[in-house]
Order: structure tokens, then C-alpha cells, then sequence
């Protein structure tokens, strides 16, 4: 595969080392988990909906409207059921190729908080071929994806507020008139961006992109990584006893291969063919970057 680390083309899944190589290296594959299971409270917990009558005319009086509002468990089963999602970061949008505090696989909190405090891997995935590998898999029809927009959405200030709130209001005539399924169903299709796209403006140095896969329960799904995978970082702390490990999956699979490392709290990352790992050419930077083999 063709590794060219242009910025634009690639995005990063931070993962701990045991992750990485019993799993996901290990059968080729990445787990694609219940949106329910992610770490952010927007998603796990419950979301509340207000229940309205949007007309002088409407159908539902006052007594249906609280009785249709006390059916909240349903209607966040029937929006979030089944819904998974595979999360990546990207890089930042005026990203330079040199600029490695713009790319992707550089950032200082997602390596503690993502890969083990630094003792994990950032494994760099063609962008539009793993697209494609998602697509192919579970069909356009049932995927949602781009990039996640930020904002704190308490704020009445803050830019999307109102389209924000008006997704969690539910219209009472339309539940009576179609049933809460047809009306969850078409809310959903259309706030699904303030649904699963949008989060707390504390999450936004994570830069992230995500796929949305819509599924019959909450069971966590693989994809393969094969054809995507491009590129592995290895964190400053990656147990060297594992590189071996790491060096006969770049080999057999003709994946790049670097360790970050971080003089003065900047990162710098080269890039190493897997045939440059056994060249001598490369290897005062192999020792520089701590990944030569012993012996």
C-alpha cells in the first residue's frame, strides 16, 4: 500500500498495546462497539425529551401530552438501540505534513487517556479505503458518518443552540397521529447530526471523525483492517519487549512503522518502511527512535 502520511488523507485510532496486538493486529480486524459504550455521558446516559403540541389545532390535550412524555425509556430505545460506532481522530484542518502538533497521531492526552499513558500504539487508517471497507460491509443505507462538531450547547449563545434543543422536543400530534415509532424514526433521521455528531466543546482537541452504524441490537461488530491499515505508531513507552511482535506484522503486511517521541514536549515522528527496519541505512534513526530489534 502506497503511505505517503500527506495530511488529509489519514486518521488515527488510539488503542493500548494488549488491544493491539491480541486483537486487533492479531486477527486484522477492530471492534466497532454499542454507542452506548463510549465515554461520554451525552451517549451513555439517558437523554430526556419534552412531549408539545406545535399547533393551535392540535390533536393531543393536555393530559395525553404528560402521558406521552413518560414513555422516555421507549423513545431512547427506539433512537439509540442497536447504533454502534468506530471512532477516529483526524487531522487538524490546516494541517502541515512536518507539523506533527497538527497531525492526527500527536496529541499528548489521547496517547494517556486512549493508549495506556503512552505504553500503546496509534494505528493510522486509510481514510477512504476503511470508508469503504464499512460501506461494503454493512451497506450505505445503514451508516452515518463525518466529522464531530463541538460546542457547549448549554450556551444560548453558542452557535447551533436552537437546532440543538429542538431535538430532544418531541411533537405529541405526530406521536398520536403516525405512532412513536414512524416519528422516532423520522426525528432521528432528521437530528441525527445533534444525535451523534455533536459533543461538549471539552472533547474538541480530540478532532474526531466517527462511523455510526445502524444494527438490529447492541452487540459489538468487527471490520477488517487489512487493506486499511497503513501505519502503526508505537507510544514512548511501548514495552520493547513486544517489538518483535510489531516488526513481523510491518513485514508480512508492508505496514509503516515509527515511535513517537516527545524533545521538550514536542512530538516528532519518522516514518520507516518495513524493509527499512532490517537496512543498515536506517539504523542510527531506528536506535534514535527506539525501534531496533536486539542482537
Amino acid at each position: 500500500m502506497r503511505f505517503h502520511n500527506d495530511p488529509g488523507f489519514y486518521v488515527a485510532h488510539y488503542t493500548h498495546c494488549k488491544t493491539a496486538l491480541d486483537y486487533i493486529l492479531k486477527n486484522r480486524n477492530i471492534r466497532i462497539g454499542p454507542l452506548i459504550e463510549t465515554n461520554d455521558p451525552k451517549e451513555t446516559k439517558m437523554w430526556h425529551f419534552g412531549v408539545g403540541a406545535y399547533s393551535d389545532k392540535t390533536l393531543a390535550s393536555s393530559k395525553e401530552l404528560e402521558e406521552l412524555a413518560s414513555h422516555n425509556v421507549d423513545f431512547n430505545r427506539i433512537l439509540r438501540n442497536g447504533y454502534k460506532v468506530l471512532c477516529v481522530s483526524q487531522d487538524a484542518n490546516n494541517a502541515i505534513k512536518l507539523d506533527f502538533s497538527s497531525r492526527s497521531y500527536c496529541k499528548p492526552r489521547m496517547w494517556a487517556q486512549y493508549a495506556g499513558n503512552h505504553h500503546g500504539v496509534c494505528l493510522i487508517f486509510d481514510k477512504q479505503i476503511l470508508h469503504a471497507t464499512i460501506e461494503q460491509k454493512f451497506g450505505a443505507e445503514r451508516i452515518y458518518s463525518g466529522s464531530v462538531t463541538y460546542g457547549d450547547f448549554h450556551d444560548v449563545r453558542t452557535e447551533g443552540w436552537e437546532k440543538y434543543m429542538d431535538s430532544f422536543l418531541l411533537s405529541g400530534d405526530d406521536i398520536i397521529k403516525d405512532g412513536i415509532e414512524i416519528t422516532l424514526h423520522r426525528h432521528r433521521e432528521k437530528h441525527h447530526d445533534v444525535f451523534f455528531f455533536q459533543k461538549n466543546k471539552d472533547w474538541e482537541n480530540e478532532s474526531e471523525y466517527r462511523w455510526i452504524i445502524r444494527g438490529q441490537n447492541n452487540d459489538p461488530e468487527v471490520i477488517l483492517i487489512e487493506d486499511s491499515l497503513c501505519g502503526i505508531v508505537l507510544g514512548i513507552d511501548f514495552p520493547n519487549e513486544h517489538l518483535q511482535q510489531i516488526h513481523e506484522y510491518c513485514r508480512e503486511t508492508n505496514t509503516f512503522l515509527s515511535r513517537i517521541i516527545w524533545p521538550n514536549g514536542m512530538p516528532i515522528v519518522q516514518w520507516f518502511d518495513s524493509k527499512d527496519l532490517d537496512s543498515a541505512e536506517f539504523k542510527e534513526s531506528l536506535e534514535h527512535y527506539s525501534l531496533n530489534l536486539p542482537g
